[in-house]
């Protein structure tokens, strides 16, 4: 017999939290790359139609609500903590990354998602790079806590739209067989929406081998807003609020300006842009085809990053 996880009951969070921001610019498609999870990694892409704050960005569970509302006020999003484990991750999302791979993969496009998906937990390790050690294992467990536990109450659909107030986890249920060899998720319905729809954002492989969570954040912002433009730009207040204030803005802007400089993001450059007398912002575009001039800064800065 298996152990079955059900899902606590959660507080419902009402609404009036706001609403959302501009619209998505088209997604430039990264090279499918063959992965353990026999296809292209597919991220959601229009989960908060301009990059909602649907995960944790902090190595430590995050253990209060995520309330994010887009700039102009239309979309909206609260995620409630999973008892005991916080919110969900930016690492924990790598196992949704898989899932929604391995489901496109087998799914043609329009046909009807499963509900329930049988899995092998040492083949979802391997695919991230791991061994399947005895503490991988109970990380593992902890991270579908994360994923069924935390609970999304908002107004974004699952093709980036919004509508009727919505309450669903991820993963609705989890279910650990005896072996390691078998695990059984049940999907929420959102999620098999997204991915039956396609409503997913294709990532390049490289995406797992990202080290920092800051870094997988900002490129999954940065492959979302960019599309097919020479470049885009976002203030770091902005970037702030999509991040889910996890930590104090300068703690954010001293983990951004780290990133911005190492500018290391896979197909993609980013630099500090400074403006006097205003707050910097971010300018990203692709390696491949970008501007090969550097914008012109109003002070020099060493955190500057550069588009090779």
């Amino acid at each position: 017999m298996g152990r079955t996880v059900r899902r606590q009951p959660a507080a419902h969070a009402g609404g009036g939290l706001g609403a959302a921001g501009p619209g998505v610019c088209p997604d430039r498609p990264c090279a499918a790359a063959s992965t353990a999870a026999q296809g292209a990694l597919a991220a959601l892409r229009r989960a908060g139609a301009d990059g909602a704050a649907f995960f944790a960005l902090s190595s430590r569970p995050r253990h209060t609500p995520i309330d994010y509302v887009s700039p102009c006020g239309r979309w909206w999003l609260r995620a409630e903590p999973a008892p005991g484990h916080g919110v969900v991750s930016i690492r924990d999302a790598e196992l949704l990354i898989l899932i929604a791979s391995k489901l496109i993969h087998k799914q043609p496009q329009g046909s009807a998602v499963p509900e329930v998906v049988d899995l092998n937990p040492r083949q979802l390790l391997q695919a991230r790079g791991l061994t399947g050690s005895g503490r991988e294992y109970a990380l593992l467990r902890a991270s579908l806590e994360r994923l069924q536990g935390t609970r999304y109450t908002t107004n974004i659909r699952p093709d980036g739209g919004f509508g009727a107030e919505q309450t669903f986890a991820l993963i609705e249920e989890v279910t650990f067989a005896n072996s390691r060899g078998h695990l059984e998720l049940r999907l929420s319905d959102w999620f098999r929406t997204a991915v039956g729809e396609r409503h997913v954002l294709q990532l390049c492989e490289a995406y797992l081998d990202i080290p920092g969570n800051y870094e997988r954040w900002l490129y999954r912002v940065v492959r979302k807003h960019v599309g097919e433009q020479p470049y885009f730009q976002m203030s770091v207040s902005t970037l702030w609020e999509k991040s889910g204030k996890g930590s104090p803005l300068p703690r954010f802007k001293h983990e951004l300006r780290k990133v911005v400089q190492t500018n290391d993001l896979p197909d993609y450059g980013v630099w500090w842009l400074l403006r006097e007398g205003q707050e910097p912002l971010v300018t990203m575009g692709p390696r491949e085809g970008a501007r090969r001039k550097r914008p012109r800064t109003e002070m020099p800065d060493a955190a500057l990053g550069e588009w090779k």
